[in-house]
């Protein structure tokens, strides 16, 4: 799954990580460098979601939401900020309302 945030694409991944990742210009074109990797997921990343306040939720077969800070604070770098039970239930999939936050 991915999602972008202004100019960065993040990824979920098999292997439980979020990629942050930035496209490098250079001699043999624009490649993607990966800038960050976020970790807490103990199963498959499903789903990602931009939303409201500055923030990127993923959904995971873990059973989980995570809410994730999009900006780093200070040397503490980007954090989860929430963790959401999924109800018992694999989480496959998220989607966000027009007008709402």
């Amino acid at each position: 799954c991915m999602c972008t945030v202004g100019p960065e694409l993040w990824t979920g991944s098999d292997d439980f990580s979020i990629r942050i990742w930035s496209l490098v210009e250079g001699m043999q074109g624009a490649k993607a460098e990966c800038t960050d990797t976020l970790v807490g997921h103990t199963d498959s990343v499903t789903s990602l979601l931009v939303a409201a306040g500055a923030t990127v939720w993923s959904a995971s077969a873990d059973k989980t939401v995570r809410v994730w800070a999009v900006a780093a604070e200070g040397d503490k770098g980007r954090q989860c900020m929430r963790v959401i039970q999924g109800g018992g239930v694999r989480v496959g999939s998220l989607v966000t309302m027009a007008g709402q936050n």
